[in-house]
């Protein structure tokens, strides 16, 4: 990660707060991760920057500003893989079309989807489909109602 960031111009980055913590050689606090998160973007290093928080949810971070979202409550059977789905359901989502905010639920989704799995087992379609849905719906209802769901 840090060679391709040192070169920059990296379109999308999905690091765990662990991963960014080490990137930037000390501990983050929710405030440090989303300004080191804004350093990447405003220093032309990415244009996207994802950061999970595993139970903690997740961040976006671009020039157009911030996204957070929690995470979701689904039965924990396993995070192995969770991050490699996150990344995989926000990519699948940019090669169809998706926006970048959208493709951050699609990710977030597919990340909650891979822990509801035993052991090695990625996620399900039909739960990345259900996970989405409802992010997409709760956002809905923020919309309409001015910010409170």
């Amino acid at each position: 990660m840090r060679i391709a960031l040192d070169a920059g111009g990296v379109f999308l980055v999905k690091p765990s707060i662990g991963e960014l913590e080490r990137y930037a050689g000390r501990r983050l606090d929710e405030d440090g991760v989303r300004a080191a998160a804004r350093h990447l973007v405003s220093s032309g290093k990415a244009e996207h920057v994802a950061v999970t928080f595993g139970v903690g949810g997740a961040l976006l971070v671009n020039a157009a500003g911030e996204t957070r979202l929690p995470a979701r409550k689904v039965p924990v059977k396993s995070a192995v893989g969770a991050g490699d789905a996150f990344v995989g359901g926000m990519v699948h989502a940019l090669t169809t079309g998706a926006a970048i905010d959208d493709a951050f639920l699609w990710g977030s989704a597919a990340g909650a989807a891979a822990v509801m799995t035993e052991g090695v087992e990625l996620c399900h379609r039909a739960d990345v489909e259900a996970l989405h849905a409802a992010w997409v719906a709760e956002r809905a209802s923020v919309d309409r109602s001015g910010g409170a769901a």
